[in-house]
C-alpha cells in the first residue's frame, strides 16, 4: 500500500465518521457510496515524478498515480537545500537551482501534461482527460536568505507556497 492509498482510506473513515447519522437504506446508497465524489483533492506533500531530478522513486507521486486517484491537484515542491552525499550536511540550493526545477514543472504545463494553480478558485476536481493541477511550492526557503525581494520573485514563478524549513533551519533574517 503507497501512502496515497493510506490516506484515502483514512480520509474515507473519518468521513464515515462524521457521517454515520446518513442513511444508506431506501436507494440512497447510490447517493452516500462515495462521499468523496465531487470534492476537489489536493496533495500538499508531493514530488510527483521526482521532477527535481532525485534518484530517490516514490511511485505514489507519479502523474499517472495522481490522475488515476483523480486527485484535483498536487503540490510540485522544488527543494531549497540539497544533500550532496548520502548522510553529509544539507546545504541551501541557489536561487538558480530552485527556478531551475520550477521550469520543469513549466515544461510540463506547457506539454499539457499539468495545469499550473495559481488560485485557490483554479482547484476543481478533474473531468475525464483534464491533467492534475499543479501547485508550485518550495520546500525549505533556504534560497530566499535575508532577501525578502525572492518571495516576490517566486510569487511572478507561480510559486503559492512556501514552507521555511525542510531538513535544516534557513537564516531568514
Amino acid at each position: 500500500m503507497d501512502r496515497r492509498a493510506l490516506l484515502k482510506g483514512i480520509g474515507m473513515g473519518c468521513l464515515a465518521l462524521a457521517a454515520r447519522d446518513v442513511s444508506l437504506a431506501s436507494g440512497a446508497e447510490s447517493q452516500d457510496a462515495d462521499l468523496l465524489a465531487g470534492v476537489p483533492i489536493v496533495d500538499a506533500h508531493a514530488h510527483p515524478d521526482q521532477f527535481f531530478g532525485s534518484h530517490w522513486t516514490d511511485q505514489s507521486s507519479t502523474l499517472q498515480s495522481i490522475t488515476a486517484l483523480g486527485m484535483a491537484a498536487s503540490s510540485f515542491s522544488a527543494l531549497g537545500e540539497s544533500q550532496p552525499r548520502r548522510g553529509g550536511a544539507w546545504q541551501a540550493q541557489s536561487m538558480h537551482d530552485v527556478r531551475r526545477q520550477l521550469d520543469v514543472v513549466q515544461g510540463l504545463a506547457e506539454a499539457g501534461k499539468v495545469r499550473l494553480i495559481r488560485s485557490a478558485a483554479e482547484i476543481v476536481v478533474p473531468s475525464a482527460g483534464t491533467p492534475p493541477g499543479a501547485i508550485l511550492a518550495l520546500e525549505g526557503a533556504h534560497p530566499i536568505g535575508t532577501d525578502p525581494a525572492q518571495v516576490d520573485a517566486l510569487h511572478a514563478q507561480g510559486v503559492r507556497m512556501i514552507t521555511v524549513m525542510h531538513y535544516d533551519a534557513p537564516t531568514l533574517t
